[in-house]
Parts: C-alpha cells; structure tokens; sequence
C-alpha cells in the first residue's frame, strides 16, 4: 500500500524511530529495567530535539514488557494558572494512577493533597538549597496551617506506602514515572517541582525519567537563589537531584534519512528533486544554516511547502528556482541580518552577484559571529544556484516570495521603499561627472523609471574613469567603471533605504571612507556646500582605490 503524501508536519512526538538510534532506545530501556530503585534519569536536550519521543519509544518498550509506567505532562498542567499548585497537582494525579480511589487509605491521603491544592503554600521563599533542610523547613511552614494527618513526613510516608501496596497488589516490580516538558516551564517553576520531586517521590520502588534541558534548570537555581549562585553550585544543585544523565544523541542521529523521508513524504507542488539534488544541495543547505533540530527542519519544510501552494505558477516546472527559494528560506531563519543585506543587494541591483557574496561573507568574519565555516559554506551554495540563474527578474520575486514566511520582527526590518534623497544626490553624482547628459532633478516622482540606455553614459572626463552606469530599479547606487566594461571590473557606490551611505566596494569589499557616513543623503540633497564636500570625498576615496589596484 502506498503511503499517503502529506503537505506538512505537526510537532507532535512520535513513537516511531525517525534517526535510526534504536540501540540508545533499547539501551536505555533495559537500563530501567534492570536497575535498583529509587532512581532519577534526566533525558537532557535543547527544544525540538526528539525528548518527548524517545520518551514516548522507552515507554512503549516497558510497557510491551509488561512494566508499570506513569505520563506526567508538566506543560498542560501550567496553564490558566494552575503551576502555582503543580507540585501538589503531580503528587495527586500520580497517587491517581497508581492506586484505587476505592482503599480507604488512598482517599484519605488524596483528601489530604486536595486540601493542599487549595491552600496557597509558598515554596519560593524557603531555602531550599540546603537540601537536607528541605523537609524540615517544609514541615514548619505547614506545621500551624494543616490538621494533625496533614503534615508533610506524613503525606511522604503515606505516598510510600500506597506505592508498595499498590506494586504489590498488581505484581509489579517497579513503577517508572515519566515527567515531561519540565523545561517549558518558568525555569524557577521547574526547580521547585525537582525539589519536590525530591522531597516527596523518592521511593525504593520507583524511577522518575525526567524531560529536561539542563540550562533551564541552572537558569532556575540563579533566578531562585540569586546571582550568587554560579554555575558550579546549580551544577551540584542538577547532581544532588538526578543520579543518571542521558543527553539526546543528537550527534547520532542519522539526519540524512530524516530530510529525505521527510521531503518525499511532503506533496510538494510540482517539486521534483531527485536524489543527488538532495545530497548536494538540500541536505547541506539544512546542515549549514538552521542545523540539525527536527522541529526547526519540520518547521522550515512546512514554510517552503507553503510558498509553492501560494506561488505555484511562479515556480513550476523550474527546479533551479525552488531551490533558491529554497535556499532563501534557510538563510531567512538562520541568518537573518545576511538575509536582510541579501535582499538590499540584489533588490538594487548591487555589484556582481560573486562579489556581494563574497562581501556578505567578509562582513559576516568581521562582526565575530558565530559558525563561520558553516555561513561560508552556505554562501558557496547560494553563489552556485544564483549563478545558474541569469534573470534579473528572478532574485526580486523570490525575496518577495520568501517574505511571505518572515517573522513580524524580521518583516518590520525589511523597507524596501526607496529613498527619495539617496536617489537625488546618485542622480546629482551622476550628472557631475559626465559631459553633456544627466538627469533631471526637478520630477522626483519619475525617479527609478529611466530607461535603461539613459542610465549609462561613456562622457566622463575624470582622469581613469570610462563609464558611468546607474542601477537598474530604484537607481539608488552608481556603478563608476575604471577597468573595463564588465561591472566586475567597476567600483560601486549607493545609499540605502534610510539615507546612509554604503561602498565604495570593489571586488565585494566595502572600501568605504569613514568621513563618507558623515554626509546623510538628507542633509546633501539642497546643501550645496555639504554636497561639494561629500563629493570631494568621495572623488579622493575612488582615486586612491584606482591608485592601488593599477599598482596591483
């Protein structure tokens, strides 16, 4: 039977194997099995990367083996304001499932958590830290608050007991509790509910098998204790209260397999890459920019799924472009101030696309950011798919394309409005360097409509200088040509949406003078004085740049 094409993925956990790591599934599970109880496990990862599931894998596995599990969502439990009582509501859902409500002695001890659901018992000012004082402090908290039975040694004892009764009635050896979406809480929260954990669940016949990301809870320990308490101490805190580690083996995971099962069980419209596009190219696109985390690679999938149910006719039948849309996609969610360079670059037309490339990368080195090689090698891909492609046209519709599923803080940044003072003093640039041609001034609402034999002029009279040639588009920039006829041989100088300048760049790298970012378009544009200094500027800028190539 054929399996059923699906447009797109929900974030639900599975049950199934999706990363080919079965042996740390059936590992950890025997690990359960076998072990001596009480025991805590910490299944540690970031968001998105498959805790849920390997719990939801473990448990199956016991469960089939006929051993008593216990599911715990701590996430469902924190909304509408109940995670104020979540350690009392754990303690009391968890008696639930282990016990008849019909023994008297479960009721009794479930009446006493009820009372303590509706009393406003105030963990967070206790000092918690010392955790052999935590009982203590617990006990004089409530001491004058609660009935006799109610005391907390009491209910500890009281849980105890119905959990031995209750493995002894079923025959049961141990009971596994699993505690999931710990770190979805506030990370203080989630501190409270280990504590508790601690204070009121460690059994001899249980193992708790917690959903955690370490961070968070180091995070909780200094939100709750203060600053005071390095990484040292909330490390010592995590160590007192889980006995056994296992970090999700992301690094294990065969993410190649889970691209490709997922692109092939996507119905993507019209989409047909085969299977060596998808090694050379899509893989490593995925890899180099948002990285290996199922949830991102899902929700990146859904979004590119997306854009060719909308843009349909714009894509079809033409492979090269999906992937750059692709592509774009990627560098949209991982790189996300290159993407917005990207977009300023190519909407005006910017240099040669190499050399923007080239550009983005340099820049991208010198801010110190992170995963260098990875941003490099994503760029070299992006380079390849963009010089595979010689409609100009193409670049304008894919960044409109890929805006579509923009984030609302990056759909505020990208203005691609044109500036009407960077267009007037470009204009003004032009018409003082050439002889005989230029643009009129006075009709600013004709500006980025000239056609394209007015935008270049071979009637320069400056001493090096051969041509002159305005973008094409908004006209924001101008290309000075000193090598050849070829704008890769040609210094580039423009303004962007808000009036500042940027270049000259030559072979991708911004020259750019410093005194240059003095000179707002805004204050250029009927401020001849400012204007004849800018342009001096900017003439002794590109003199020294012809000077020094001529030399090489």
């Amino acid at each position: 039977m054929f399996k059923k094409k699906q447009i797109s993925f929900t974030d639900s956990p599975t049950a199934q194997d999706k990363f080919g790591i079965g042996k740390y599934i059936t590992g950890l599970s025997n690990f359960i099995k076998k072990c001596e109880a009480p025991l805590t496990i910490a299944v540690q990862g970031d968001w998105g990367t498959g805790k849920t599931s390997i719990i939801y894998q473990v448990r199956n596995i016991l469960e089939r083996e006929g051993i008593k599990s216990i599911f715990f969502n701590t996430w469902q439990y924190s909304q509408f304001d109940m995670d104020t009582h979540l350690p009392i509501s754990l303690i009391y859902d968890l008696t639930r499932e282990i016990s008849s409500e019909k023994d008297k002695s479960v009721k009794e001890f479930l009446a006493n958590i009820a009372s303590l659901l509706t009393r406003s018992v105030a963990y967070s000012d206790l000092p918690y830290l010392n955790m052999e004082k935590i009982s203590d402090d617990l006990t004089d908290k409530v001491k004058d608050t609660f009935e006799k039975n109610d005391n907390i040694k009491s209910l500890v004892e009281n849980w105890n007991k119905i959990v031995e009764d209750s493995l002894k009635n079923e025959k049961y050896k141990k009971i596994v509790i699993f505690i999931d979406d710990l770190d979805r809480l506030v990370p203080s929260r989630a501190v409270e509910i280990l504590e508790v954990l601690k204070l009121f669940l460690e059994s001899k016949n249980c193992v708790f098998v917690l959903a955690i990301d370490y961070d968070v809870i180091v995070t909780g320990v200094k939100n709750k204790y203060g600053d005071d308490v390095d990484s040292a101490k909330g490390r010592a805190f995590f160590d007192k209260l889980i006995q056994v580690p296992f970090t999700v083996p992301v690094a294990h995971y065969n993410i190649e397999n889970y691209i490709r099962d997922s692109i092939n069980n996507l119905n993507l419209t019209n989409t047909k890459w085969d299977e060596a596009t998808i090694k050379r190219q899509i893989i490593p696109l995925i890899k180099y920019s948002i990285g290996t985390n199922p949830r991102s690679i899902n929700r990146l999938l859904n979004s590119f799924s997306l854009l060719l149910n909308i843009f349909e006719d714009a894509t079809k039948d033409k492979s090269n472009r999906e992937l750059m849309l692709f592509a774009l996609v990627c560098m949209q969610y991982a790189y996300e101030n290159q993407y917005l360079q990207l977009v300023e670059s190519l909407k005006e037309d910017f240099p040669p696309r190499k050399d923007v490339i080239k550009g983005i990368i340099k820049k991208y080195k010198q801010e110190g950011n992170d995963l260098v090689d990875e941003f490099q090698n994503f760029m070299q891909i992006l380079e390849e798919l963009i010089s595979n492609d010689t409609d100009d046209t193409t670049f304008i519709q894919l960044f409109d394309m890929s805006e579509t599923v923009s984030t609302g803080n990056l759909n505020k940044k990208q203005n691609h409005s044109p500036n009407e003072d960077v267009q007037y003093v470009i204009r003004k640039l032009f018409n003082k360097m050439t002889t005989g041609q230029g643009f009129s001034l006075d009709e600013p609402t004709l500006f980025g409509t000239e056609k394209k034999e007015d935008r270049i002029s071979n009637k320069v009279e400056i001493e090096n200088i051969s041509k002159l040639e305005l973008t094409r588009g908004k006209g924001q920039g101008i290309y000075i040509y000193f090598r050849g006829s070829d704008k890769k041989q040609a210094i580039y100088f423009s303004g962007d949406t808000y009036g500042n300048w940027t270049g000259p760049m030559l072979d991708g790298v911004d020259i750019q003078s410093s005194e240059l970012k003095d000179f707002p378009a805004a204050e250029l544009r009927d401020n001849e004085d400012k204007f004849e200094a800018f342009y001096e500027k900017l003439m002794e800028k590109i003199k020294e740049v012809i000077d020094k190539d001529n030399k090489n």
